[in-house]
């Protein structure tokens, strides 16, 4: 998915954005502007600078400003080429700037090839591959020169309707279908999924074989101690069960009644709402 895309509908064809691109990484196909990726600083100026706005941006500022205020530790790895859309001058003033905003820790995308690279090799030498769908473990023997179909996994928008035993029913977004999935796919953070959710379900070759509940839902306390008025301490916790009936821990000052904003993938309380 392109991060800078077009619409079509808009673009009246005036090349400005062909003009003003600093790494010439726009070109001309069918009669329209189109952005080459491979070659795109992500720099902004075509979107800028087009005067019909028929340039669009996928943005996901709104996810990580929410992964930032959730108290969990976030690492950026940014592109080298990233750093070239900024007149910076002085070294690490990008990672400086970063981790003011909250990151805690800075790296180049290059670094997590390199961990891909080892990971490939220890696959190389211990012979042991997942099966991602079954879940079984596969020895076999490698040939570090083969080459291997690159796997396309779906995930598709989904929203989770009801169950019917060990059967969960979700709607198809853009056909209003029903599609069942069994139980035993749906990882353990479902618990936090309510009807009406959002969702995402990863798919290959057709066959479902994960389920993604949103990162953050918000949720009302069915079941807890009383609180005590003014107590405000966040660091001595007690049980609670929400209304999925998911216990997790939570502030003392949380009363029954109280709607709570939890991480699925830590199962961690994050304030009210």
């Amino acid at each position: 998915m392109s991060v800078i895309g077009l619409k079509k509908a808009n673009c009246k064809n005036c090349y400005k954005c062909l003009k003003v691109c600093p790494v010439k990484s726009i070109r001309v196909v069918n009669e329209q502007a189109q952005i080459i990726d491979d070659d795109c600083l992500l720099c902004g100026t075509c979107l800028a600078n087009c005067p019909q706005n028929a340039k669009t941006l996928t943005s996901s500022l709104d996810q990580v400003k929410e992964m930032l205020a959730s108290g969990e530790k976030v690492a950026v790895s940014l592109a080298p080429s990233f750093l070239g859309s900024f007149s910076l001058k002085k070294p690490g003033q990008m990672a400086a700037a970063l981790k003011k905003l909250g990151f805690c820790a800075v790296s180049e995308t290059a670094q997590g090839a390199a961990y891909v690279t080892a990971q490939y090799h220890d696959l190389m030498v211990e012979n042991k591959m997942k099966n991602i769908i079954t879940g079984g473990v596969t020895e076999t023997s490698f040939n570090p020169t083969a080459k291997f179909e690159n796997a396309y996994v779906e995930k598709k928008d989904m929203e989770y309707s009801y169950n019917d035993g060990d059967l969960y029913y979700f709607m198809d977004q853009e056909t209003y279908d029903m599609i069942p999935i069994a139980a035993e796919l749906l990882g353990d953070n479902f618990r936090f999924v309510k009807e009406n959710m959002p969702c995402k379900v990863n798919s290959y070759k057709g066959k479902v074989f994960a389920v993604e509940p949103p990162t953050f839902v918000e949720l009302e306390v069915t079941e807890t101690d009383p609180g005590f008025k003014g107590d405000t301490a966040t660091n001595v916790t007690k049980p609670a069960t929400l209304e999925t009936g998911v216990v997790i821990q939570v502030p003392i000052f949380v009363n029954i009644g109280d709607r709570v904003k939890v991480d699925t993938r830590t199962n961690g309380y994050l304030g009210r709402e």
